[in-house]
C-alpha cells in the first residue's frame, strides 16, 4: 500500500487502479468478471474486466447482459472487447465509462488514430 500511495503522489495521480482491495483512498478496483458479477463491490469507483488468462488488453469480452443485475454502475467502468463497433450496446447499461485499449490499437502499444476518431464520433452520437 505504502508503494502505490509514494508512486501516486510522485507521479500526481488522483487515482490507481488496483487488482486486490487496498485500504487507499482513491482506487480503481478491477474485477476480473467470469459469469457473474462478485456478491459484493468495493466502495468507489470499480473497473468491470473480462477473466482472462493474461491480465488487460485481451478484446474479450464478458457476457454484458450481467449487468442488468448491477444496481449501480454510475461507478463502474467496463472493459473488455468493447469497441466503435459495440459501443451502443455497452452504453445501454450506462456505466460510469468505459475502458478500452487493444480494439482502437494497430498492434499492441501503437494506437490507430482512425479507430480512436470512430470511436469518439459514435460515442459522441450516444444520447
Amino acid at each position: 500500500e505504502e508503494e502505490i500511495v509514494s508512486i501516486m503522489n510522485y507521479c500526481g495521480l488522483r487515482y490507481a487502479q488496483v487488482y486486490n482491495d487496498f485500504n487507499i483512498q482513491n482506487t480503481i478496483r478491477v474485477y476480473r468478471i467470469d459469469d457473474v458479477l462478485p456478491q459484493k463491490l468495493s466502495d468507489g469507483l470499480i473497473l468491470l474486466d473480462s477473466k482472462t488468462p493474461q491480465i488487460g488488453g485481451s478484446a474479450q469480452r464478458f457476457n454484458w447482459k450481467i449487468l442488468e443485475d448491477c444496481n449501480d454502475l454510475s461507478r463502474a467502468f467496463v472493459a473488455g472487447g468493447i469497441s466503435e463497433d459495440n459501443i451502443f450496446e455497452i452504453a445501454r447499461y450506462k456505466p460510469y465509462g468505459v475502458d478500452l485499449v487493444s480494439s482502437i490499437e494497430t498492434y499492441p502499444g501503437k494506437k490507430d488514430h482512425s479507430k480512436m476518431k470512430n470511436f469518439m464520433e459514435n460515442l459522441r452520437r450516444i444520447k
